[in-house]
């Protein structure tokens, strides 16, 4: 029986769980196989994993689909639209995680690729990034969230520039606007994002998801709503071990220990999910 190296790969370091797209002879294209496998990777997380790291192999984050499966497929709109029904179940469930989220972004995030980083919390990017929708110059619309995050991060008359163009973002456009979270040197990259990653694994879960919530939803709502659910996240965070654990620390004057839980019945992820 052959063997096949799997596009995705994932491993634990602590309590942080980190996803490799792990294709780099292919740029890390999306197909069939990779989305099926980083959708699984996604869904299946260890309850006691903290934070999740997305990473990529070779010089390249992800260029996008796999424009040679597109081009043999005999009905290429039933295959693409399959191909992006499983990969937006990754999406969505990286954007949607109460966990916090850690890309790690080098070369190319062309396509999809834009889409796949943007939908992670925190993006730190390389010197060497370039963004690129690529959708246009192939006739397809895009997909992969990327008009949704381009549209937030760029404005509407900005986001139809570069989609329509088929422009280019480097490194520093991509963080002046406010896409990526951090620039460091290409050396540095993956060992930040770990960084990152170990830093929010010590921290209050559930009160990350619920910060999440909030964000994810302000942008959706009135002042007067997000005051009411600023208000209920704060008093349901007070309750919690967390919470409660913050607070001694800070008049105790020492470090708050939030991992290990301090309740035994409930976990990081677990509590947070849960509220």
């Amino acid at each position: 029986m052959p063997s096949f190296a799997p596009s995705v790969t994932s491993s634990r370091v602590g309590e942080v769980l980190q996803i490799t797209l792990a294709r780099p002879e292919r740029g890390n294209t999306i197909d069939l196989a990779f989305a099926d496998q980083l959708a699984s990777a996604l869904h299946d997380v260890d309850p006691e994993v903290r934070v999740i790291l997305l990473c990529a192999a070779g010089d390249n984050f992800c260029v996008g689909g796999d424009v040679r499966q597109f081009g043999s497929a005999e009905r290429p709109g039933e295959f693409i639209g399959r191909l992006a029904e499983i990969f937006h179940e990754a999406v969505l469930a990286l954007a949607e995680s109460p966990r916090p989220t850690v890309a790690a972004v080098r070369g190319w995030a062309a396509g999809a690729g834009i889409g796949l980083a943007a939908a992670c919390d925190i993006i730190v990017c390389g010197r060497s990034a370039r963004f690129r929708p690529a959708y246009l110059s192939l006739g397809l619309s895009p997909d992969g969230g990327v008009t949704w995050a381009l549209s937030r991060a760029l404005g509407q008359a900005r986001a139809l520039d570069l989609l329509l163009t088929d422009g280019v973002l480097t490194a520093e456009q991509a963080h002046r606007a406010g896409l990526v979270s951090r620039i460091v040197d290409d050396a540095h990259i993956d060992a930040e994002a770990l960084k990152i990653a170990e830093l929010l694994a010590r921290g209050p879960a559930a009160a990350y998801a619920r910060t999440k919530q909030l964000v994810r939803t302000a942008a959706h709502t009135t002042l007067a709503d997000q005051l009411q659910a600023e208000a209920l996240a704060i008093a349901a965070s007070a309750e919690h071990p967390e919470g409660r654990e913050g607070v001694s620390a800070f008049i105790a004057r020492r470090p708050a220990d939030f991992y290990p839980r301090l309740d035994g019945n409930e976990s990081g992820p677990q509590s947070a999910q849960e509220h």
